[in-house]
Order: C-alpha cells, then sequence, then structure tokens
C-alpha cells in the first residue's frame, strides 16, 4: 500500500513546488517592475515611453478588473435601483479611466521615430524627493512658443545640466519629446540657439534683414519706425492710461522748431506692453492718434513677451538672441558700453540700442528713427 501512495505524494510536493515557484515569480517581477518604474535614469528615451506605458497598463488592468467585478454585481437581480444606477456610474468611470490611461500611449506612438521639439531658457532645476516616492529630476523653462515646460530627466541629464548652468545662467536646452506624454525623448544643452531653432520659428517674411531697416516684428506685426500710431492701434494696441488717447500735440510752425512729443505705454489684449515715442512732424496740432510712433522700446525683464515673439533683422530674438549672436549678425557697432550695450546708428536721430544681461542675452531694445525738430 505505501508503494502506491508514493506517486500522489509526488504530485503534491510537485504542486506546492510550482505554486511557490510561482509566488516566487511573481515577487520577482514584481519588484522588477518596482525598480524600473523607479529607475529615474531610465525616464528618457524609448525606456521612458515604455515605462509610461507600464505603469499606465497596470492601472488600466487595475482599473479593468474593478469594472468586470462591479459588472458581475449589477447583474445581481436582488440589487436596488439606487445600487444599479451606482454600479453603472461605477462602470463608466472606469471605462473613461481606461481610455485617458491608455490614449496619451497610443497618440505618441507615431512620435517616436519623430518627437516634437522645444526649446528652453530662464531653465530651473528641480528634485522633487517627495515622502518615499521615488526621486524626480525635472528641468523646467520657457519655449519659444511662449509655453511654460516641465520635463522629467534622469539625473545625468540632471547633474550635467545644472553644472553647465551654473556657469552660463544663460543656457538653452533643446528637447526632443513625446507630446502627449511628455516623455524626454533627447534633451540637448546649448550656449546659443542653432540654425534648427530659425527654421522652427522663422521671422516674418515682411522683416527685413538688415539691421538699419530700424524695423522690429512684435508677434506677428512688423513695424518699420517711424510709424503712423494708428498701425498699432489698428493692431489691437490701446493706451494703457486712457488719458493718453484725449491727448493733442502741438504742431511745429517755426522753422527749425522742435517736434512734439510725448512718451506713453501701449498694451494688447494679451496685456503685454511696449514704450513708444509719438512725435507730431506737422505744421498743425493734432490729436495724438493722428500722429507717428519715432521711438520704441521693449524689455524683455518684466516678461511680457516670450519665445519667438519679439524679433529684430536677422532673426535676433528678445530674451534669446546673445551678445555673440548680434556682434555675428550686424557687424561692428558704432559704440559700446563694456559688455551691458551695443549702439548701432544710422545717424545721431536713427538708431538702435540693445542691451544684454550679465549673462549676456537680449534684454531690452530701443529703436529712434525720428529728427527733433524741423529742418527747415
Amino acid at each position: 500500500m505505501a508503494e502506491q501512495k508514493r506517486p500522489g505524494r509526488w504530485r503534491v510536493k510537485l504542486l506546492i513546488a510550482g505554486m511557490i515557484l510561482l509566488v516566487l515569480l511573481l515577487c520577482a517581477g514584481c519588484v522588477a517592475l518596482t525598480l524600473f518604474l523607479q529607475d529615474s535614469r531610465m525616464v528618457t528615451g524609448r525606456s521612458g515611453f515604455v515605462q509610461q506605458a507600464v505603469w499606465r497598463g497596470t492601472l488600466v488592468l487595475i482599473v479593468a478588473s474593478l469594472a468586470v467585478m462591479l459588472l458581475f454585481r449589477l447583474r445581481d437581480p436582488e440589487q436596488g435601483g439606487l445600487t444599479v444606477g451606482l454600479y453603472t456610474v461605477l462602470i463608466l468611470l472606469c471605462l473613461a479611466g481606461c481610455y485617458f490611461l491608455v490614449r496619451p500611449v497610443v497618440l505618441d506612438l507615431p512620435y517616436l521615430e519623430q518627437p516634437a521639439v522645444t526649446y528652453l531658457n530662464a531653465l530651473g532645476f528641480d528634485v522633487d524627493d517627495f515622502s518615499d516616492a521615488p526621486t524626480e529630476y525635472e528641468i523646467s523653462g520657457t519655449g519659444l512658443d511662449g509655453k511654460d515646460y516641465t520635463f522629467s530627466i534622469g539625473i545625468n541629464l540632471y547633474d550635467s545640466g545644472r553644472t553647465i548652468w551654473e556657469e552660463n545662467h544663460s543656457l538653452h536646452a533643446k528637447v526632443a519629446y513625446l507630446p502627449h506624454t511628455d516623455v524626454v525623448i533627447s534633451l540637448e544643452y546649448l550656449p546659443a540657439l542653432d540654425e534648427e531653432a530659425r527654421a522652427l520659428y522663422p521671422s516674418s517674411t515682411d522683416l527685413p534683414e538688415n539691421w538699419d531697416s530700424l524695423a522690429i516684428q512684435i508677434n506677428d506685426s512688423v513695424y518699420t519706425l517711424p510709424q503712423p500710431l494708428s498701425a498699432f492701434l489698428d493692431d489691437g494696441w490701446t493706451f494703457a492710461d486712457p488719458a493718453d488717447a484725449e491727448r493733442t500735440l502741438a504742431g511745429a510752425s517755426e522753422p527749425y522748431s522742435d517736434y512734439d512729443h510725448i512718451s506713453l505705454d501701449l498694451v494688447n489684449q494679451a496685456e503685454q506692453e511696449i514704450d513708444v515715442t509719438v512725435y507730431n512732424t506737422s505744421e498743425q496740432d493734432l490729436p495724438i492718434s493722428e500722429c507717428t510712433v519715432g521711438g520704441l522700446y521693449i524689455i524683455y525683464g518684466n516678461y511680457d513677451f516670450s519665445g519667438q515673439q519679439v524679433q529684430l533683422p536677422g532673426g535676433m530674438m528678445l530674451g534669446w538672441s546673445n551678445r555673440e549672436d548680434v556682434l555675428r549678425q550686424y557687424g561692428t557697432p558704432s559704440d559700446t558700453f563694456e559688455d551691458y550695450s551695443l549702439d548701432y546708428n544710422v545717424s545721431p536721430s536713427h538708431r538702435l540700442n540693445l542691451t544684454f544681461t550679465d549673462d549676456g542675452i537680449l534684454d531690452s531694445i530701443l529703436i529712434h528713427a525720428q529728427e527733433y525738430f524741423r529742418s527747415n
């Protein structure tokens, strides 16, 4: 009898051993999955996309299992109407959750071969090590499109970027990323914009290439000074101080008399402000709306403008181009003040003045293109 029972005992032992092995494999798989999802070195590139797909897929399985359980409970004929309604709402919420978890991954599949590209400045480097959650290393900044971005990056990219940034606060970052999951495919730190950036965000075809045109592109409009104030008003600019709209400037009725002028602020619907100097170059008194903008001043430091919203001839961008870019594009200036200021003069009354931050980034633009008095 003892000999006949051995095969049964072996089967039980094998079954137990198999179950133990399965549990160990599941535990090892969970540990490996956890380490993979928490590995900050793998949040970029295709491995970063896989991380997104895995954790989203895991959540989908959990949510879908909950929906199936609720569906079986819903089939119970003893359930009351209120319970049926609640279960139905929960099932619909589970399905919606699955949809929104899966959708970004599916939409980003075409971008794996050709990711979206943005350029960032005003860089920030942050470490999120809250509680027991995996440590996240992040880079943030303002893009050439004027939007604010934050991306998770690996510790190596974080350390290398922060080291360079501490030496050069004007550092730019070129980020290739998946637009729906925000996974960084590649990241490159740049001291200045490259040709691809200029190709992505070209200047208006109406903006001349030569600086002595004294032209400027603001958003989608190009202004060549001197320019009638009405051109700005027609483009949606209004007086920051409504009282300025009622002003009248005196005419220059006598030979060699000074042109009456006033400096004031204009504001648009995006709450961006520019400083303009308005002249009356006629012999008659005129309402200010019929006068001429002969001077214009824009500063980046107040952050009204970002990205490619303000450009000078040759693609020089406020807040992005640096001193070397300007010298390379415009040549030797008429005058300089240390590394802070460059003057390009057509004449004493027609000039372009550019100032730069301590890190050499174009910070303000002053254009003056108007005589100060009558010539006869």
